[in-house]
């Protein structure tokens, strides 16, 4: 859902929680911007109130960070609104990711295979082509590890959406393992004017340290909006998750170290300000 647009709240009340309505709508250096939630309200907050449309998303990750989670959520969040939803899987069968997003409370079965699609690149790598549906399959899925088959297969259903998409796509890591990285690079750039001719939000993962540093920075660089998700030992049996919000466009974002910690309800964040 597209909010009203209003005005944007001071860089001072972006992190209480009492500001927790002003992800309605925003008004920034004269400009307005329309945007949507990621579902969670104290996200939103620091993040100046949403994330902006036509514009792409990288959750850029340690592993076992939760970025996948926070995914789950903007998606989830969407379909509730009445938006499309396409789902790139190159990780999980599309059961598997509906299964998990039911953990969290994000029932996502009563829009399966209606506002709910999935472009399934995982089922069949692992998969035995024995009946009719598969094999009649066989030969696109074997390529949808190819750059230029995940691009048409997305495209295919983007021009599909009214406007309103949650694109995601986990992750780029896969398409970057199986691609030249400046073919991936150019699909990226691709898939940026496709979200700015077609509207919505459009999110990728992407696994920190996975790739040539070079790579990952382009990718950082050309993507609108991107958050750091990372895991830090603290003493000696302690693991604390950390994000990072390192740009938002058209936004007036919070900079600091974000505590948080992966609950039932998905991201649960600390809202606190720590003096480190």
């Amino acid at each position: 859902m597209i909010y009203e647009l209003r005005e944007v709240p001071t860089p001072e009340n972006l992190t209480t929680p009492s500001s927790s309505k002003v992800f309605k709508s925003i008004l920034q250096c004269n400009v307005m911007v329309k945007f949507y939630s990621t579902g969670t309200t104290d996200l939103d907050i620091l993040i100046g109130g949403g994330i902006p449309d036509r514009t792409t998303t990288i959750l850029h990750s340690h592993p076992g960070s939760g970025a996948e989670v926070l995914a789950w959520c903007i998606l989830h969040h969407g379909l509730k609104e009445g938006a499309d939803g396409i789902y790139l899987t190159t990780n999980l069968a599309p059961d598997d990711i509906i299964e998990d997003m039911t953990f969290f409370g994000w029932d996502a079965n009563p829009y399966y295979n209606r506002t709910l699609r999935f472009i399934d690149a995982f089922t069949p790598r692992y998969r035995e082509y024995t009946d009719e549906q598969m094999a009649a399959f066989k030969i696109f899925a074997h390529d949808l590890t190819a750059v230029d088959q995940i691009e048409h297969a997305l495209f295919e259903e983007i021009k599909k959406t009214h406007g309103k998409c949650r694109c995601i796509v986990d992750s780029l890591s896969f398409i970057l393992q199986n691609n030249d990285p400046e073919m991936v690079c150019e699909f990226f750039d691709r898939m940026r004017m496709m979200a700015k001719r077609y509207g919505g939000t459009y999110v990728f993962t992407l696994v920190d340290g996975m790739h040539d540093k070079k790579v990952e920075t382009t990718l950082l660089y050309m993507a609108d909006n991107v958050i750091h998700f990372s895991r830090k030992v603290v003493g000696y049996h302690f693991m604390e998750l950390f994000m990072n919000i390192y740009k938002f466009k058209k936004m007036v974002y919070n900079t600091r170290n974000i505590s948080y910690r992966i609950g039932r309800e998905g991201l649960i964040i600390d809202m606190k300000e720590r003096i480190m």
